[in-house]
């Protein structure tokens, strides 16, 4: 089955901030079909694909495309009020910042926070590399948790 499929019925559910429920009731199905088709475990057929479209509000063709996307991972970021934001890294930026992660021996919310403090403080003038601030950031965990990670 179509794992680039089931990513963007994903990717374009949470979007709309629908559960698989919501997204069923919309198109006629259960959510149980919306849950095998994330899964990768079926497709849906051609009227079905036209209701989910529709549903989501994207062109038929958003399930078909295969180049762009397809090197395009979700990200979601959950803010302090609890809201998700999404956006998409590319797939080799991904990798790489978990080859980062494993060379430094860290997990990968470490390494993306590390990456994203690092952007911010360069932002604001600070000019410090990527490392200093994985030192940082370990330190501040440390401090928080009294464990080294």
């Amino acid at each position: 089955m179509s794992t680039d499929f089931a990513s963007r019925l994903i990717r374009l559910r949470g979007d709309k901030n629908l559960t698989q429920q919501e997204l069923g009731d919309a198109v006629g199905i259960s959510h149980s079909q919306i849950s095998r088709y994330e899964a990768g475990q079926a497709m849906p057929r051609k009227t079905v694909l036209r209701k989910l479209a529709e549903a989501l509000g994207v062109p038929v063709e958003e399930f078909q495309k295969t180049d762009e996307e397809s090197s395009l991972i979700s990200v979601g970021l959950i803010t302090p009020d609890g809201e998700v934001d999404r956006f998409d890294v590319a797939k080799e930026s991904i990798d790489r910042l978990r080859e980062i992660a494993e060379s430094e021996g860290i997990s990968m919310d470490l390494a993306f926070t590390s990456l994203l403090e690092w952007y911010m403080s360069n932002q604001d003038g600070e000019n410090i590399s990527f490392e200093e601030t994985i030192a940082k950031m370990r330190e501040q965990l440390r401090d928080s948790w009294g464990k080294d990670i």
